[in-house]
C-alpha cells in the first residue's frame, strides 16, 4: 500500500490496473475496445478516451493496432527489472501483444537519438513537437539530455557514418533522480513558501490569481473557477505551512525528503494549487522577466533573475558535474561533440542553453521548444517517435537484459543452486548447462550471489517513506531482508565459494510463487527475443 498524501492509501495493483485500462484503450478497432474505452474513460476520470495516431488516419490505425507484432517502450536509464515486469504485465493484461517477449524497453535517451537518424528509405516526413529547423545530419560525437518530470538523463555516443554499425555498446549513459517535478518541488520551499509566511494571518483565503505582466499569456484553466481548482477538498488556507518536514536542498534528490513534501503538497487543495503555481512560474518566466502573484489580500513578484540564481544555478551545477563524469567515462572532449540533443520539458530551459553553449562551443544545439498551448493539444515527442523507429535500428537493443531479467535470473539460482557450497564458476556451469548465456548477464549474477536482490522486489529501508505503517511492518518484507541469501566465504589466493541459505532460499521461492501466480510472466524460460524477425 503506498501513502499517496497524509490522508490517502492507494495499492500498487491498483496503480497498475489503472495502466491497463489506460493501454486497453488502444484497441479501438473492435466495437469491444470502443466499448471499454468509455469504461476506462469513466473509471479513470478523463470521460471516453480517443486514441489515434500522428499522420494515421483513423482506419488504418485501427487496422495496424489489430495487427501488432511488437510492443516497444521507453523507460529511464538505469531503472530497475521490477518496472519493466509491472509494465509488461499491465501491456498483457490489456492485450496489446499475447506474450511478453514480443515486448520491448529501451532507454529514453537511445530513443531520442534514433529520433534524428536519417538513412534513405526509414524515415518519412515526420515533425517533432518544437523541433527547430535544421537539415543537420546526425554524425560523430553526439550529446543526449533528456530531462523529464523525475530523472535527468544523459548519454553520450559517437555515430559511425554506417548507421547499422550503432549497437547498444557505442552509448555511455548515466542519470540522476532530480528533474522538472523536483524544480516544482524547489520553486514552492523557495520562492513561494516564504512569501506564505509573510502573509499567513488564519483566514480563508480568495481564490489565488497569477498575473503576467509584460505579455498577455492565457489564463490557466486552474484558475478559473474554484471547482477546478479545489476538487472538493475545501478553500485555500493562509495557514497553510511547512513546518515539520524537513525540507529537500535545490537539486538534492533526497529521496525521503522529497517523498515526505510530495504526499503533504498533495493532502490539501492548497499544496496542490501551489504545485500549480510553480508549474506555471517556470513556463511564463521563459518568455517574461516577472510574474506577479495574489494571494488573498497580498501581492507579490518573482522576477526570472531570483528563478533562475536560486532554483536553476544550482540546476546547472549538478548537471556540469554530471556532464564531467560521463565524458570522461566515454573519454570524450567537449570541444569534440558536434551535436547536443535536448529534449523533455525541462530541456527547453534557456539557462542551459546558455551553459551548452559555453561548455560545448563547437556543437550544434538541437533544442525542442515547448511553447504555452491550451491544453488537449495533440503533440508528438521525439521519444515516441524514436521509439517507432527502433525497427530500422534494432542492434541498439540491449539484448541480454530483454532475455534474462533479475527475476528470472534469481529464479534459476533458487532452481539450480546445489545444496553445499559452490564457486562462481561452478554455478556459472550449472546456468549455462540451462541454456543461459552467463557471459552476457554475469554482472547481474553475481550481484545476486553477493546478496543483492533485484531493486523493488522487496521494499527496502529507503523505500518506507513511500509506505502505509501497515505495509512498511510486513512480516515478509521484514523476514526477506533480515538474512542474506548466500553467505561468502572467502580462503586463501582470492578464492572464495557461496553457500546457500535454505531458509532464505524458501522463503524467496514462496514469495515469488505468490507473484507469479495471478502474473502472465511465468519466467520459467528466457524470453525468446527475434526483434530483427518480427522487423520485416
Amino acid at each position: 500500500m503506498i501513502q499517496w498524501t497524509e490522508q490517502q492509501e492507494i495499492s500498487l495493483i491498483a496503480i497498475q490496473q489503472a495502466l491497463q485500462l489506460l493501454l486497453t484503450t488502444l484497441t479501438v478497432g473492435s466495437a469491444e475496445g470502443r466499448q471499454m474505452d468509455e469504461t476506462v474513460g469513466e473509471q479513470v476520470g478523463y470521460g471516453t478516451l480517443a486514441c489515434a495516431a500522428t499522420g494515421i488516419d483513423p482506419s488504418t490505425f485501427s487496422a495496424a493496432i489489430d495487427q501488432l507484432a511488437g510492443v516497444i517502450i521507453g523507460y529511464p536509464v538505469n531503472w530497475p527489472d521490477t518496472y519493466s515486469f509491472n509494465v509488461r504485465e499491465a501491456v498483457l493484461g490489456a492485450g496489446l501483444v499475447p506474450s511478453p517477449d514480443l515486448i520491448f524497453f529501451i532507454e529514453e535517451p537511445i530513443a531520442a537519438l534514433l529520433s534524428g537518424l536519417r538513412q534513405a528509405g526509414e524515415r518519412g516526413d515526420i515533425r517533432i513537437k518544437g523541433e527547430q529547423e535544421t537539415n543537420l545530419v546526425w554524425k560523430g560525437k553526439t550529446l543526449v539530455l533528456s530531462m523529464g518530470a523525475t530523472a535527468t538523463e544523459l548519454a553520450a555516443v559517437d555515430i559511425p557514418q554506417d548507421l547499422q554499425l550503432l549497437t547498444y555498446k557505442n552509448f555511455t549513459m548515466r542519470s540522476f533522480a532530480y528533474a522538472g517535478g523536483g524544480i516544482d518541488q524547489d520553486i514552492v520551499c523557495q520562492l513561494l513558501a516564504p512569501h506564505l509566511a509573510k502573509s499567513r494571518s488564519g483566514e480563508v483565503s480568495s481564490l489565488g490569481q497569477l498575473e503576467p505582466q509584460e505579455s498577455p499569456l492565457p489564463r490557466p484553466s486552474w484558475v478559473q473557477t474554484s471547482s477546478v481548482l479545489h476538487n472538493g477538498v475545501g478553500d485555500l488556507q493562509l495557514d497553510f505551512d511547512l513546518k515539520g518536514l524537513t525540507l529537500p536542498l535545490p537539486v538534492e534528490a533526497d529521496p525521503e525528503g522529497r517523498s515526505r513534501l510530495q504526499q503533504h503538497l498533495r493532502s490539501s487543495g492548497t499544496g496542490q494549487y501551489l504545485l500549480d503555481m510553480a508549474r506555471h512560474l517556470k513556463l511564463v518566466l521563459q518568455h517574461q522577466e516577472r510574474l506577479t502573484m495574489e494571494w488573498g489580500s497580498d501581492r507579490w513578484t518573482i522576477t526570472r533573475r531570483q528563478y533562475e540564481s536560486q532554483i536553476l544555478l544550482p540546476f546547472v551545477q549538478r548537471l556540469n558535474r554530471e556532464l564531467n563524469t560521463l565524458l570522461s567515462q566515454a573519454n570524450f572532449e567537449a570541444q569534440a561533440i558536434k551535436q547536443v540533443v535536448c529534449t523533455g520539458g525541462t530541456a527547453s530551459l534557456a539557462v542551459l542553453t546558455r551553459w551548452l553553449r559555453q561548455k560545448l562551443p563547437n556543437a550544434v544545439i538541437i533544442q525542442d521548444t515547448y511553447p504555452l498551448q491550451p491544453l488537449g493539444v495533440s503533440a508528438c515527442s521525439r521519444i515516441a517517435y524514436g521509439l517507432a523507429l527502433l525497427p530500422f535500428y534494432s542492434q541498439v537493443l540491449d539484448l541480454p537484459r530483454q532475455q534474462y531479467g533479475d527475476y528470472f535470473l534469481l529464479l534459476e539460482l533458487l532452481r539450480t543452486f546445489p545444496e553445499q557450497p559452490s564457486s562462481l564458476g561452478g554455478v556459472m556451469q550449472r546456468l549455462e548447462r540451462r541454456g543461459i548465456n552467463t557471459q552476457a548477464c554475469q554482472t547481474h549474477i553475481l550481484a545476486l550471489l553477493e546478496g543483492h536482490l533485484p531493486p523493488g522486489l522487496v521494499p527496502t529501508q529507503r523505500d518506507r517513506v513511500l509506505l502505509t505503517t501497515q505495509s512498511q511492518h510486513n512480516p515478509d518484507y521484514q523476514a526477506l531482508l533480515a538474512e542474506p541469501l548466500f553467505y561468502k566465504e572467502v580462503f586463501q589466493a582470492g578464492h572464495s565459494l557461496y553457500r546457500p541459505n535454505p531458509v532464505q532460499s524458501s522463503r524467496l521461492q514462496r514469495y515469488l510463487g505468490r507473484i507469479l501466480a495471478s502474473a502472465q510472466q511465468k519466467l520459467e524460460e528466457p524470453f525468446a527475443i527475434n526483434f530483427q524477425e518480427l522487423s520485416r
